[in-house]
């Protein structure tokens, strides 16, 4: 079980941040993992959209205001590419700013 949690702010117009992590468990034998990315504690007129890369920089899947979530974003997805995923988080609107937290758990 994996779990990773950040605080933080965005707060010039048009920013994004990036993470970057490693879905795979140490010394996995696994055909697929699945892992979950999710914003919260929004602030400041904050609205996330997650977008998920490959290792090749591909985009392989995105969310913006996932349901029950309100503003906030969630993203479940499996994969079984190796390497390290990153995942941009960005507001809505590119000149909004705001904050939140973000986690990526692998359950």
């Amino acid at each position: 079980r994996c779990r990773r949690k950040s605080r933080r702010r965005m707060g010039l117009t048009a920013n994004v941040d990036f993470f970057k992590f490693d879905p795979w468990p140490t010394n996995a034998i696994v055909q697929s993992v699945n892992v979950v990315i999710e914003t919260s504690n929004l602030s400041g007129g904050m609205d996330t959209v997650i977008d998920l890369y490959s290792s090749t920089g591909s985009l392989i899947a995105s969310n913006d205001d996932a349901p029950g979530l309100g503003l906030a974003s969630r993203l479940s997805y499996t994969t079984n590419l190796s390497g390290i995923l990153y995942v941009r988080v960005r507001h809505y609107n590119a000149s909004g700013t705001g904050g939140y937290s973000i986690r990526v758990t692998r359950p």
